[in-house]
């Protein structure tokens, strides 16, 4: 808001030059539109950020001017057309090159971390390690605080023949966390 349109009291303490340096840590984007027509701009690409795996909040800072004057001239204002996100998927060829070579190992093992946006995708991945009758090893996308990350990438990289047995989890249908880990819930 401008200072000079700024009235005593409270319209100091709810102004600020940047209001979305608050919430930018935990938000996937923030704007501050100036205008009718930068608002409406903003609100669909607001929408589509927020919908857009993963998805998240967002956050649109309105000037009070701006919501309070009338709107000078609506007839040349236009909201832009939301196009639909569509879900990111990986390369088909691959995909194919990847189930090629895990149905042609000899010990296969599926090490995740956030692996799934939907539950349907849980249930995907004990399908395959079915299939497979292959072991899964949940990461759980974190480390142990106690552990250097470059335990954690070696420990990563290496291939199931050096992965130690009490971390082996081959020919197991079932899907299991990490025991090393500590699951605060799901």
């Amino acid at each position: 808001m401008e200072a000079d349109k700024r009235g005593p009291g409270a319209d100091w303490t709810h102004s600020d030059v940047d209001i979305g340096a608050i919430v930018r840590d935990f938000t996937k984007w923030d704007d501050q539109p100036a205008s009718l027509q930068h608002f409406a701009e903003s609100a669909v690409r607001a929408y589509k950020i927020a919908t857009t795996p993963p998805m998240g909040p967002v956050f649109l800072a309105l000037d009070a001017e701006l919501q309070e004057n009338p709107i000078p001239d609506a007839e040349s204002l236009r909201i832009p057309k939301l196009a639909p996100v569509v879900p990111p998927q990986g390369d088909s060829g691959a995909l194919a090159e990847a189930a090629k070579m895990l149905v042609e190992a000899q010990n296969p093992l599926i090490v995740c971390d956030r692996m799934a946006r939907t539950p349907a995708g849980m249930a995907n991945l004990v399908d395959l390690a079915e299939m497979l009758q292959c072991g899964v090893i949940d990461n759980a996308g974190r480390r142990e605080p106690s552990e250097p990350a470059e335990s954690r990438a070696s420990r990563l990289n290496s291939t199931p023949d050096t992965i130690p047995s009490s971390h082996r989890r081959t020919r197991q249908a079932k899907f299991e966390p990490d025991p090393r880990r500590h699951h605060r819930g799901s």
